[in-house]
């Protein structure tokens, strides 16, 4: 058994926003984490310490590859209560394997991972896909509710599974990289109680939710999408206000990703200020011919929705196959 430690990068590809502390990788947006590779036949996860009113969730992938019907490979979801966990998997054929491991649920609890102990010997890590996505986004984004029932009305982290939902299912369809920040309640102007804390520009560019910030250069884009909007309307901002933080943040990432496409997708839960983006879209658009905004229909909640009145994972199914073919009519990765 040999033990590999997070913070050895040339042993690991990273996924997501994260920070490497002097013993330890640090995750806290939802679908952040990690792959590598080893020969062997099984690895254990060990963790840092973890504090939290709820666990906090990851996914294990284990030689996962997508099929011409479907995928191949293992998934595993597991659960970290206070950090004494150790994610074991053992039993795999004495063959070269490729892992992913993800955090899927969010919260401002930080979820450390110190290490490996590995049942062979690591190996150089998958490289990473040249095809890149970026995701703005609030509780639709991270899965809210998504594995509940319509009966829960509160949150629950075992109802939640950002890998459900909608963005993580388009670059996963697109073989791209994923960056995601996503936090629940959360609008463009304030959230859904009016304050004004972490909105949608102020998660652009943090590298974690401490607040660092982030630096734009280290990985850029093809493709912005943002689902903004919900929480706005339930905030009481008003239209002249929010086509202002609108049109702040997509020049926000203008400046920062020149050739990136922004694509705007909104609707799902209520649709107030569907009419304004639609107009913004059309005129900033005369100038920038890498803008799309995409309206969504509301979603039914007595068809469409699970735990919480979030929508299920048959909704977040179509919204992605709708932004898969947004996304190829661009035709960005055939050039």
């Amino acid at each position: 058994m040999k033990t590999v430690y997070l913070t050895e990068r040339d042993n690991f590809l990273y996924h997501g926003r994260h920070i490497l502390t002097a013993d330890a990788l640090l995750l806290d947006w939802s679908n952040s984490g990690f792959s590598f590779k080893f020969k062997g036949t099984g690895f254990h996860i060990i963790f840092g310490e973890h504090k939290a009113d709820q666990p906090v969730y990851i996914r294990v992938d284990i030689d996962r590859e997508k099929k011409l019907f479907g995928w191949s490979g293992e998934t595993g979801r597991y659960c970290v209560s206070d950090g004494k966990e150790h994610v074991i998997v053992d039993d795999l054929k004495n063959d070269e394997h490729t892992v992913r491991v993800l955090r899927i649920t969010e919260g401002e609890d930080k979820l450390y991972i110190k290490g490996l102990e590995i049942y062979g010997e690591i190996l150089p890590p998958p490289l990473e896909s040249v095809r890149r996505i970026e995701v703005l986004g609030d509780s639709i984004t991270c899965g809210y509710g998504v594995r509940g029932d319509q009966d829960t009305t509160v949150f629950r982290t075992c109802d939640e599974d950002s890998t459900a939902a909608w963005a993580f299912l388009v670059a996963e369809e697109l073989g791209a990289d994923l960056h995601c920040q996503c936090a629940s309640g959360k609008g463009i102007v304030r959230n859904c109680e009016g304050a004004l804390d972490l909105t949608f520009d102020q998660m652009f560019n943090m590298t974690s939710r401490n607040g660092e910030v982030w630096d734009h250069d280290k990985w850029t884009p093809q493709v912005v999408m943002i689902n903004g909007g919900t929480n706005d309307g339930w905030g009481g901002v008003s239209a002249e206000e929010f086509e202002r933080g609108a049109t702040a943040l997509i020049n926000d990432i203008r400046s920062k990703y020149t050739h990136a496409y922004i694509i705007w997708c909104y609707g799902l839960m209520c649709d107030p200020y569907a009419g304004l983006l639609k107009k913004l879209f059309k005129r900033m658009g005369e100038t920038d011919d890498k803008l799309m905004f995409v309206p969504i229909s509301v979603a039914n909640p007595k068809k469409d929705y699970a735990a919480a009145g979030h929508p299920g994972m048959k909704i977040n199914e179509k919204l992605a196959d709708t932004m898969v073919s947004k996304i190829k009519s661009l035709k960005i990765w055939e050039k």
